[in-house]
């Protein structure tokens, strides 16, 4: 077998994978905006294996005018996996200027690559035969800027969930501590990748790189299936209120257990419980966790772990008013391991600093 049929066997495998998990990711669930993200991002690389079909066939000297439109396609895959990583494992929200920062090697390689997309067929082709083995210094710059934010945006995740294992429990955020691990890959990945394309800027190391990330993503993909499964394997136990689990909860009874939430999450022994997850806070509302995950999304409109924050944030708020405790203790008092995690968390949270507030409450 030839190295051409070896492209084609595997294009057309990751054309079928992708799609196959955007498709999945879509209808697996339908309360939420989390996994649709996803399918967004298999879409986008199910688009890139089949450019890289098109390139395999030589396509693109009858089609000029689809060169060039994977580089700003392919920069928005890792921007558009970030969101939906951050949707999909629910950890809190990322800053606006960080959101712009991810979109940004995409916005540029686009805004830089316009005149381009604005030549004549006749013209397009002229440029493609020039490098028809090599890639232009262009074509160089931009993959290398991909390539590089791509690699910024894993670290940055890399970083955040650092920062979360910090703040919660293991048990809390066992799923986001194997994503974290599998982090370390990614980064070696984008890392290598840097590295053979600057020294190897031809059309088929652009081919193996994104091959590498590809195949990244979609294992990801099949592993978070895998541990979905076995979670909700895990999550048979029959309830009165199953019936629910797979169809919108009604008005009446997500109030009913949002106020159930409400009241279990204002008991200081729960909210402070370092072993609380979703597990526990769906045994005492008697409901599946898929159901709890839905009451919390819905009544709240914030995830599981962004709501522990925002009742600890409170609990603490109430301390700094009501006693005299250090900001070191009252930050152990409401379930933080450490001063820097309980700082962070409470700027984020109310936009200043415990001190600044224990002082104006001392003020009144």
């Amino acid at each position: 077998m030839d190295i051409e049929n070896i492209f084609l066997i595997f294009i057309l495998f990751g054309i079928f994978q992708s799609l196959l998990l955007a498709l999945y990711f879509f209808v697996s669930d339908s309360f939420h905006f989390s996994t649709r993200i996803f399918s967004v991002c298999f879409v986008l690389l199910a688009f890139i294996f089949s450019l890289g079909l098109f390139f395999l066939y030589k396509l693109h000297y009858e089609y000029p005018h689809f060169s060039r439109i994977g580089l700003p396609i392919g920069a928005l895959v890792a921007p558009t996996f970030a969101l939906g990583a951050e949707k999909y494992f629910g950890y809190p929200k990322e800053k606006l200027i960080w959101r712009i920062i991810y979109f940004a090697a995409p916005l540029l390689i686009f805004t830089f690559l316009s005149p381009y997309y604005f030549l004549s067929a006749n013209e397009k082709l002229s440029e493609i035969t020039n490098y028809s083995s090599t890639l232009n210094k262009e074509c160089v710059s931009m993959n290398l800027i991909s390539i590089a934010s791509n690699f910024l945006i894993f670290a940055r995740i890399y970083y955040r969930l650092h920062i979360l294992s910090e703040e919660f429990n293991s048990k809390l955020i066992g799923s986001i501590l194997q994503f974290k691990k599998l982090l370390h890959f990614c980064l070696f990945i984008l890392g290598f990748s840097f590295i053979i394309f600057l020294m190897n800027p031809f059309q088929e190391t652009e081919s193996f790189v994104n091959a590498l990330f590809s195949i990244w993503i979609l294992v990801f993909a099949w592993n978070q299936i895998y541990l979905k499964t076995i979670s909700l394997q895990m999550d048979l136990t029959p309830t009165s209120k199953d019936k629910y689990s797979k169809s919108f909860i009604e008005t009446k009874l997500l109030n009913q257990y949002g106020n159930k939430i409400k009241t279990f999450l204002m008991i200081r022994e729960n909210i402070t419980n370092p072993d609380l997850n979703l597990s526990i806070l769906s045994k005492h509302l008697g409901i599946s966790l898929n159901l709890t995950s839905q009451v919390i999304n819905r009544y709240f409109s914030k995830t599981f772990l962004e709501l522990i924050r925002e009742y600890r944030i409170l609990l603490a708020i109430d301390y700094l008013k009501n006693s005299d405790f250090s900001i070191l203790r009252i930050g152990h008092e409401v379930g933080y391991n450490s001063k820097s995690s309980f700082l962070r968390s409470f700027r984020e949270e109310t936009g200043t600093t415990p001190s600044l507030l224990k002082q104006k409450a001392s003020e009144k």
